[in-house]
């Protein structure tokens, strides 16, 4: 779909006068992996199935660097959904994609982490195999360093094994799948030893009077070295349960299910996510510590939320370290406060040193979902870091939304789904606005659906404050999942990767209020005649800069799109510093009324967000 003039005119006046948004350029525009019928979460729930190689392949030096991504795929309406992997180079050029398994069972879900040192990618996944019709999670391995290609995976064997392997752990018949696999570079047995563990979580229902799905885990793991790569079932294999998700199973005393994910670094073993109850209200948000490579003790740690503050569906995400591996987080959303049809994208994190909690809303209210009929369905949220740089990456339906209710100005976002994109450069402390990717806008999308976007691990430097993004996702041929309506439409599976300037996003080293620190928005919008803008403090820690930072002639500044003022409206109209909303009833400062079309707003302070509203008569 062409772009409008008056697209591009709005375009580059909000890039030259406005933005905030990083400067980026597609270094390689979507290219096809391979077709596909099965059009739901092709790379798992809470883990990253796109992985990046280090350069070079240890021990026999082979050149590496490539990216391996790991799916599931159905290639006829009536075929089975089987697991694939494909392997791109250092170039993004598509090297193989194909099967895993030759299995012709039904496989599904896998995840996938890529040794440090030897570059070989491991991968689990579950299928069913054994005449007792349980899913079991099976594994197998790229032995990439022998030859320094890929496509030479390993034998596949049972990892955990259902319901046997749970049996003795849980005292319960436990089905345990939708695995992920993380890589420690270190092992309690020293030297060049490294641990894998595979994580899955419970398919059963919770056993007690309720029977409500349950979703604790049980994680297996073994200690190896390169020389054991060709047979992963001959390790010393160990297998445990965490008895904190247990008890939830159990019912004992209450049942609590937790949407969590994994993630693992050195020593260390971490869960973190939230837990609903039995009216589907999240009651507290969790996290379970680790630091003895898995073995022992699971300190458990909880902070107890508003029952409105996060929802239950930010359920399929995954868990970073970050900040010199001193805080773990993860991305979900949260209501807004004014409007419960609108949520807020939010970082949530966890202080390893001082065991608090933070919370920071990453953009103002939106549907930050891929599609706006189910969002516990249609929700994916994922965030990776190298060093200071971190990137979130879920999708937006609200255009779609509007598209579909019919609202004037939208007609052109019918079935059009976002991929949105925010950066940090500074260990998460500020973030930028966000950057929009869809097929009205984005020529490299142009004529895609694009749905279920999952970002490489590894942000590579490319020098000068550049980083490179890798992204993987479903280019659907039919808004939202039709396996889930029963039916199957078709679609292709995608790699393209982004560069990404780190430094042009605003410094706020020096500023008391960093703007990514404040949201505002407005609603309705668009409106007529009139709308409200919100704004306020993200978190309790700048709320203090905030208010010392606001004064009684603080005002929200309403601009056209020529970048003339138009209106100026006191930020506090009854005196108080507390009000946080601030009516326009869409006339100028001459109290006459403003022409329909766009308008741009902000606080009178330096580096104030700048939030765009539409004026529709």
């Amino acid at each position: 779909m062409k772009r409008s003039i008056l697209f591009l005119v709005f375009l580059i006046f909000t890039f030259s006068l406005f933005s905030q948004v990083p400067n980026y350029e597609f270094m390689v525009e979507p290219t096809e992996l391979m077709f596909t019928y099965y059009d739901y979460m092709p790379g798992g729930y809470n883990s990253i199935p796109i992985r990046i190689q280090p350069e070079t392949s240890q021990p026999y030096g082979c050149p590496a660097g490539g990216i391996y991504i790991v799916f599931h795929a159905q290639v006829t309406e009536t075929a089975e959904r089987k697991v694939y992997y494909s392997y791109l180079d250092s170039e993004g050029n598509l090297v193989s994609t194909d099967l895993i398994s030759t299995n012709d069972v039904r496989q599904g879900y896998p995840g996938v982490d890529i040794d440090p040192i030897s570059c070989n990618p491991i991968a689990s996944w579950h299928a069913f195999v054994e005449p007792d019709n349980s899913f079991d999670c099976l594994l197998s391995a790229d032995v990439f360093h022998l030859l320094g290609s890929s496509g030479n995976w390993t034998n596949e064997f049972i990892v955990i094994d259902n319901p046997e392997v749970g049996l003795p752990l849980t005292g319960f018949y436990d089905e345990f799948i939708w695995p992920a696999v993380h890589i420690s570079d270190y092992s309690p047995l020293g030297g060049d030893y490294r641990r894998v563990f595979v994580t899955a979580n419970n398919y059963t229902s919770s056993h007690g009077a309720i029977g409500n799905p349950c979703e604790n885990v049980l994680f297996g793991y073994a200690d190896f070295l390169s020389s054991d790569f060709m047979d992963l079932s001959t390790l010393n294999w160990s297998y445990r349960t965490i008895e904190q998700m247990d008890a939830w199973s159990a019912e004992d005393p209450v049942w609590m299910r937790p949407f969590k994910a994994c993630a693992v670094y050195d020593n260390m073993v971490v869960y973190a996510g939230y837990v609903v109850d039995n009216d589907n209200l999240v009651s507290d948000v969790f996290v379970l510590v680790n630091e003895n490579y898995g073995e022992g003790l699971f300190e458990y740690y909880s902070q107890e939320l508003m029952n409105s503050n996060i929802p239950y569906f930010s359920k399929n995400m995954n868990v970073i370290f970050r900040d010199g591996n001193s805080k773990i987080s993860f991305v979900g959303v949260r209501y807004s406060a004014t409007n419960p049809e609108l949520f807020h994208p939010r970082l949530l994190s966890f202080d390893l040193d001082t065991h608090e909690f933070s919370f920071l809303d990453l953009y103002g209210a939106s549907l930050p979902f891929i599609h706006f009929e189910d969002y516990f369905i249609y929700n994916n949220f994922k965030i990776v870091e190298s060093g200071n740089w971190l990137i979130a990456v879920w999708q937006d339906c609200l255009k779609a939304k509007l598209a579909y209710q019919g609202v004037p100005g939208y007609e052109e976002w019918l079935d059009v789904p976002e991929i949105a994109i925010c950066i940090s450069a500074d260990n998460g402390e500020t973030w930028s606005e966000v950057i929009f990717l869809n097929s009205n806008e984005t020529p490299e999308l142009e004529g895609m659906i694009p749905e279920f976007v999952y970002p490489g691990d590894v942000i590579e430097d490319l020098g000068n404050n550049h980083g490179k993004l890798h992204l993987f996702f479903l280019n659907d041929s039919i808004y939202g999942s039709t396996f889930l309506q029963q039916f199957y439409s078709m679609g292709n599976l995608q790699y393209a990767a982004l560069d990404i300037d780190f430094g042009s996003i605003s410094s706020t080293e020096n500023e008391e209020v960093p703007q990514q620190q404040i949201t505002m928005y407005n609603y309705p919008n668009p409106f007529n005649p009139e709308t409200t803008i919100y704004f306020g403090a993200t978190s309790l820690r700048s709320a203090s800069a905030w208010q010392a930072n606001l004064h009684d002639n603080s005002r929200i500044e309403i601009y056209n799109i020529k970048g003339q003022k138009v209106k100026s409206l006191c930020a506090f109209p009854n005196g108080s510093l507390g009000t946080r909303n601030v009516v326009w009833d869409g006339k100028d400062d001459n109290n006459q009324p403003v022409c329909s079309g766009i308008y741009f707003y902000k606080l009178n302070l330096e580096k104030s967000p700048i939030r765009k509203m539409i004026l529709l008569k």
